[in-house]
C-alpha cells in the first residue's frame, strides 16, 4: 500500500514518465480515488433515555417526550409525570396528539400577551376551549368532566387561564390552590428555560384532588380542526319512545344462557372508550333498548337515554350491542340495558413519583 500512494504522490508532482503503468487486468487492484469512495453511513444515534439530569429544564423535558414518542417508548407505568429532586427523570405515560410536537417558546409571558381570554387545549381525547392560542396536552390524562385549567410559568410569574374564558390572573405559588380549587384538571407550560425544580415546587402547590398534564403552547399559526359539534346537535341512534312496536311472536330471553353474550359485549363497549372526546369526557348511563329475533341476533339497536351526550359513543355502543349473539330465545325478546361509563382512573398521574 506505501509504494502505491509513492506512487501517486510521484506523478502528482510531475517525476520521471517512466512510471509502470498498472496493468490491464490481473495483478494488483487499484486503490480507487478517494472522491469516488462511497461516504461512510453515519452510526445511528444511541436511543434517548429517560434521564434528564441535574439542572434540566423544560425544553430538555419537551424534547425528550418528543424523542421517546418518535421511538415508540412513550408507555409508562409509573403513576407519575417526574422523578428526582435536582436530577430529573421524566417517568410520564406519553400522549403526543400531534407530530411533531413543537418546542417551547422563550417567553411565555410575550407570547400571551397578544391574546386574551379561553386557551384552547388539544388533547389525545379531542380539544377543550374555543381560544386563538392553543396547548397541546403530550402527557396521558384521564378524560376529566369540566373545564381545564392551565399555569403559564414564565420568568414574569405564573399565569393563569382557563378553558372557559374565566381564568386569568397573575398569582403567587400561594395562591395557586385557592385559585384553581374548581378545576379538576390542570395544565402546566412553561418558558423554555425554566428549570424542572421550579416546575417541580408550582406542581407541589395545587389541589391534590387535581390531574396534572404537561403541555406545549403551539405556535400562533398552527390551523387545528373546530371543535366537535355539540352532543345536542345530533340525534343520531336515540329513541326516547323506545322501540317501534313489531307483530312477531314473542320469545323467551334466558338470562342464564345470556352471561356469555353479555361478557362478551362488555369487552367491546371496553373499547368504546377510545371514541369518548369532548363533550363525552363526562361519566354517565346510556340507556339502550335493543331487540333479539329468532336465531339470536340483535336485530334493533337505540338510545333510549342518553346522559352522557356523545355522538360517537353512542354510535360505537350501539354498533357493540348489534354485534352481540344471543341464544335463540324462539320468537322476538326485547331488552332495556343501562351502560355506565366512567372516567380512565388509569390515566391519571401523579406529579411526582413519591
Amino acid at each position: 500500500m506505501r509504494s502505491i500512494w509513492l506512487s501517486a504522490l510521484i506523478l502528482a508532482c510531475g517525476g520521471a514518465s517512466t512510471a509502470t503503468p498498472p496493468p490491464e487486468s490481473g495483478g494488483e487492484t487499484a486503490v480507487p480515488d478517494a472522491r469516488t469512495e462511497p461516504t461512510p453511513t453515519p452510526a445511528p444515534a444511541p436511543p434517548r433515555t429517560r434521564d434528564l439530569g441535574a439542572g434540566a429544564t423544560f425544553a430538555d423535558l419537551v424534547e425528550t417526550a418528543r424523542a421517546l414518542d418518535g421511538q415508540g417508548d412513550g408507555d409508562s407505568d409509573a403513576g407519575c409525570l417526574l422523578r428526582g429532586a435536582g436530577s430529573w427523570r421524566l417517568e410520564a405515560d406519553l400522549a403526543v396528539p400531534l407530530r411533531p410536537l413543537p418546542a417551547p417558546v422563550a417567553s411565555l409571558a410575550q407570547a400571551l400577551r397578544r391574546h386574551s381570554g379561553p386557551v384552547r387545549v388539544l388533547s389525545r381525547w379531542g380539544q377543550r376551549g374555543g381560544g386563538r392560542r392553543a396547548v397541546a396536552v403530550f402527557t396521558m390524562t384521564p378524560r376529566t368532566p369540566g373545564q381545564s385549567a392551565l399555569v403559564f410559568v414564565g420568568a414574569e410569574g405564573l399565569v393563569l387561564r382557563s378553558t372557559d374564558g374565566a381564568l386569568e390572573a397573575t398569582v403567587t405559588p400561594a395562591e395557586l390552590g385557592e385559585r384553581l380549587v374548581d378545576y379538576a384538571e390542570v395544565v402546566i407550560t412553561a418558558d423554555a428555560g425554566t428549570p424542572l425544580d421550579r416546575l417541580a415546587s408550582v406542581a407541589a402547590a395545587l389541589p391534590a384532588e387535581t390531574t396534572v398534564a404537561f403541555g406545549v403552547l403551539l405556535p400562533e399559526d398552527t390551523r387545528l380542526p373546530e371543535p366537535l359539534v355539540p352532543a345536542e346537535a345530533s340525534e343520531a341512534g336515540l329513541c326516547p319512545g323506545g322501540l317501534p312496536p313489531t307483530d312477531e311472536a314473542e320469545g323467551r330471553f334466558d338470562a342464564a344462557s345470556a352471561a356469555g353474550a353479555l361478557a362478551d359485549l362488555r369487552g367491546r363497549l371496553a373499547r368504546c372508550n377510545e371514541y369518548r372526546s369532548g363533550v363525552g369526557e363526562a361519566a354517565g348511563v346510556l340507556a339502550v333498548g335493543f331487540r333479539i329475533g329468532p336465531g339470536g341476533e340483535v336485530t334493533q339497536a337505540c338510545a333510549t337515554a342518553d346522559a352522557i351526550g356523545d355522538p360517537a359513543l353512542r354510535a360505537c355502543a350501539l354498533q357493540a350491542v348489534q354485534e352481540t349473539r344471543f341464544a335463540d330465545p324462539g320468537g322476538v325478546v326485547d331488552l332495556a340495558l343501562p351502560l355506565g361509563f366512567e372516567a380512565d382512573a388509569t390515566a391519571r398521574q401523579q406529579v411526582l413519583c413519591r
